[in-house]
């Protein structure tokens, strides 16, 4: 925000690109934040003409949430330190994995390679699941983290982009994966890993224990189906079967236990025993259906626990044993199977299932059902599309047009027909024989609003002459002939020379064109409606503007333009911008005086624009320019007779609807700019301070009903060392008027460098020296402050030692007064900035310091000088007494 144009552009020619050190120099944060100009916004900076662009983000740059600083500045990357220097490249950066815990595979997954991501040389890939082998990875469904989140402790901080680790052998491997990590998720087709003689990339981390087959031990490590030679990681067990699933038998995954019930063993209640079923020793033995349903969780209901989706996964091939399931072609319902098929009348009786029982044969019932009906009801209509119907209603054809077609719709069944249900409750046989027409799916009749849903156009679709459609006898027209300013209902069909079932008589009605270009509503049709090029409006009665009956000229409007606009808040541009396409409006009238095309009888108001002109050129008959901002923005919506009357002063809405403009393109003095009904403030006599070609803005703030002095930037710090805090630079008095404009009370010295005062303060632009003064050349700022020229204080900080008499000379600043000790020496020999006492006075010789009980300073300088004149013979003249080192 601080930066100026030359900081960049150190030379007059624009055109000249900056270095890249300037522009990263002046950055709005030169540590942060790269992705300002390098993210997604990098094509939009770019300037063809001058062969300029900024590099982006590359289409295969390595998936990160992280900052481009994250990763591209620091040592060992491709920036080493910011602010970015000339000669950046955003290249030979490395990686950091902190804050990663999740997606490895969108980098190391199957197939990556060193050439994948832009800058990478080498990088882990997950090694392939096939051919089987020590090489192979194991298959997994999982995610990579899912086992090897541990192994990011081994790549934590940058790595190089040159990283060449490849698998097998990576960090990978450290920490193991644990076997719930191995085995999340997995509750079958362990024979997919745990085949005979399967090996697999670091199986040799999980040993098998016991080696050897031991009654009811729990083998853990990384096992193989037992066979009769064994193996590293197989048992010998020449009994074990070859072939299966190892789920069939064991449901663990911590250990492969001697006994188990199988994984997909059927659910059964808490307290059953094995025997309760089985009812011999021998268990490939089935159970009867009776034994299994009175051993089940439930015996009432929850069916679908066993005959829902999970029905296949309870089969038994080897012994044909399966379970009856939901068929892929099963009526769709989210009801349990007992409502259907469980009661008088329906394939089980009662519960609990007993030996004989069967699905087939039961009823459907529609109860809570009140949507989706299309997904039963299909438009096909054929019989037996589910599993046990012999007979269903479906949607007729919507084509060809006729008597057995029903009505084309976008809308569901139930929009218009939900009512029926009420006809249908209860449990329907499946060999139901009702079919369509003729069923009760026309009772009760839709209605006018059912069938019309979402309905605004294309009316004649289905109204056209000599349509008809099923089920229209129950909408019968009325009235049934031309009737002036009446309403038509029932199902009307387009007007024509003769009169028929569902149209009256009316050979000078339309004979094309959709009925909504002149029809609105679908309750009725009115015998007069809105013609092509109305006004836009959402008024519903057409005698709210046309207040003459039956005269719908311009005679017969309303003069209110207040009624006109009657619900317009917004969107005043759609009618009143010139060339914007939605006027002149046409006018329509049923008079004999009217012509045929009706004429052109409404122009609205639309924005000043000089014939041929510019809509941007300063001109008394032009807008002045506000892009796309809203009429409404700036013009009362509720005045309707003029757009006149619109204040700029005070009205913050109206300049930021211009403020893509700078204030000197309308706020400058010559030449004196004008626009359509606008007068406006420029610059007044006697201004000063500005450039050539500087805007406003630098020095005034966009209060809109006043130009304040100086706008308010960050301040100039002094540190004084008598004052507990630093202190700001002085801010004085400035002018309550300029050029005739009010201005505010005070100038703001914010920006303004040090130094940099009598730039100013020389006694013409603002206050000078005054006449008694002490005379300096030295910057106002040196002793001053901006609150107020009072109480000044010179800071000494920086002031070279033994340099005090430069200023302290009775000139500059104060120098000795009388009575003073005489010497040469600098003021800081004896006395401190801070103040001229208490003085501290050391003498030059080591030998000649004040004792007590000694001779005072007056017993050698007689003459208060440095210099101890010379005395007569024989006078009283005091030896000094010499001190030794140490006393």
């Amino acid at each position: 925000a601080t930066a100026q144009c030359t900081a960049c552009h150190t030379t007059g020619d624009f055109s000249t690109l900056p270095t890249l050190a300037n522009i990263h120099a002046n950055a709005p944060s030169t540590t942060s934040n790269c992705a300002q100009c390098h993210g997604a916004a990098a094509p939009s900076f770019a300037i063809p003409a001058r062969g300029f662009s900024v590099v982006g983000l590359p289409s295969n740059h390595i998936p990160t949430s992280a900052s481009c600083e994250a990763c591209h500045v620091g040592a060992g990357s491709s920036v080493p330190t910011l602010p970015v220097p000339d000669g950046a490249r955003f290249s030979g950066s490395a990686m950091s994995h902190a804050g990663i815990t999740a997606n490895c595979a969108a980098c190391h997954g199957p197939g990556i390679g060193a050439s994948t991501f832009a800058g990478i040389t080498g990088i882990v890939a997950m090694p392939p699941t096939s051919p089987m082998g020590p090489s192979a990875h194991i298959p997994s469904s999982t995610t990579c983290e899912s086992c090897h989140l541990g192994s990011l402790a081994n790549v934590s901080g940058l790595i190089p982009a040159s990283t060449t680790r490849t698998a097998p052998g990576t960090l990978f491997a450290t920490p193991l994966p644990t076997s719930s990590q191995i085995h999340s998720g997995v509750t079958s087709g362990c024979a997919g890993c745990h085949e005979a003689n399967y090996a697999w990339m670091g199986i040799s981390s999980y040993p098998i224990s016991p080696t050897v087959k031991t009654a009811g031990a729990l083998y853990r490590g990384f096992q193989t189906r037992p066979n009769a030679t064994g193996g590293t990681f197989a048992i010998t067990d020449a009994a074990h079967p070859n072939t299966g699933d190892c789920s069939q038998c064991h449901s663990s995954t911590t250990a492969f236990s001697a006994i188990d019930k199988p994984a997909n063993h059927i659910p059964t209640a808490a307290s059953a025993e094995c025997s309760a079923c089985h009812t011999t020793s021998d268990y490939s033995v089935m159970p009867s259906i009776t034994n299994i349903h009175a051993n089940a969780p439930s015996t009432t209901n929850n069916c679908a626990q066993c005959h829902g989706s999970a029905a296949p996964s309870f089969a038994i091939p080897a012994a044909n044993f399966s379970i009856v399931g939901l068929p892929s072609n099963h009526i769709p319902t989210t009801a349990s199977c007992e409502v259907c098929h469980v009661g008088t009348g329906s394939s089980i009786a009662a519960v609990p299932v007993v030996d004989g029982a069967r699905f087939s044969g039961s009823r459907m019932s529609h109860a809570g059902i009140t949507n989706n009906c299309a997904a039963c009801h299909l438009p096909s209509g054929s019989t037996a599309t589910f599993a046990g119907i012999t007979r269903i209603v479906g949607m007729p054809p919507t084509s060809p047009m006729g008597a057995s077609a029903h009505i084309p719709s976008g809308t569901t069944c139930e929009s218009c027909h939900l009512g029926t249900l009420a006809n249908v409750s209860g449990l329907i046989p499946a060999s139901a024989t009702r079919t369509a027409p003729g069923t009760l799916f026309a009772t009760p009749a839709p209605t006018g609003p059912q069938i019309h849903a979402g309905i605004t156009s294309g009316c004649n679709a289905c109204h056209e002459a000599g349509y008809v459609w099923m089920g229209m006898a129950s909408y019968p027209i009325s009235p049934t002939v031309l009737t002036a300013g009446a309403q038509y209902r029932g199902f009307q069909t387009r007007p024509r020379a003769a009169a028929g079932t569902y149209n009256v008589a009316n050979a000078s009605h339309p004979a094309s064109g959709d009925c909504s270009q002149c029809h609105t509503g679908t309750t009725f049709f009115s015998s007069q409606g809105k013609p092509d090029g109305h006004i836009p409006t959402t008024i519903a009665s057409c005698s709210t503007c046309h207040v003459v009956a039956g005269d719908y000229s311009v005679a017969g409007l309303t003069t209110s333009m207040a009624t006109l606009h009657t619900g317009i808040s917004s969107g005043c541009a759609s009618c009143h911008t010139a060339g914007a396409g939605a006027g002149p409006f046409a006018g329509c009238t049923t008079q004999a005086t009217c012509a045929s095309p009706p004429p052109i009888t409404y122009q609205p108001k639309t924005m000043p624009l000089a014939a041929g002109g510019s809509p941007t050129a300063p001109s008394s008959q032009t807008h002045v320019p506000v892009g796309s901002t809203p009429c409404e923005s700036c013009h009362s919506r509720t005045v309707f007779t003029s757009f006149a009357g619109m204040n700029m002063k005070n009205n913050a809405t109206a300049h930021n609807a211009v403020s893509t403009a700078t204030c000197m393109s309308c706020h400058e003095g010559t030449p004196k700019y004008t626009w359509y009904g606008v007068s406006i403030t420029t610059k007044g006599v006697g201004h000063e301070g500005r450039k050539a070609g500087q805007d406003c803005v630098p020095c005034h703030q966009r209060s809109f009903n006043k130009f304040v002095t100086l706008a308010r930037v960050k301040p100039v710090l002094r540190s004084a060392i008598t004052m507990s805090s630093p202190r700001m630079m002085p801010e004085f008095p400035g002018s309550t008027a300029e050029g005739g404009v009010e201005v505010s009370a005070r100038f703001n010295h914010q920006g303004v460098l040090p130094g940099q005062c009598q730039s100013c303060h020389n006694g013409q632009l603002a206050k000078g020296l005054p006449v008694k003064h002490v005379m300096t050349r030295l910057s106002c700022d040196t002793c001053h402050r901006n609150t107020a020229w009072t109480p000044a204080q010179f800071n000494h900080q920086g002031t070279l030692a033994g340099q005090c008499q430069s200023c302290h000379n009775g000139s500059g600043a104060a120098g000795k007064p009388s009575g003073h000790f005489f010497t040469t020496r600098s003021c800081d020999s004896c006395h401190r900035t801070v103040a001229w006492v208490p003085v501290t006075y050391t003498h030059l010789a080591p030998g000649y310091q004040p004792q007590v009980d000694k001779p005072t300073c007056v017993s050698c300088h007689i003459t208060n000088g440095e210099i101890i004149p010379r005395q007569l013979r024989g006078g009283p003249r005091p030896k000094p007494i010499p001190v030794t080192p140490g006393s």
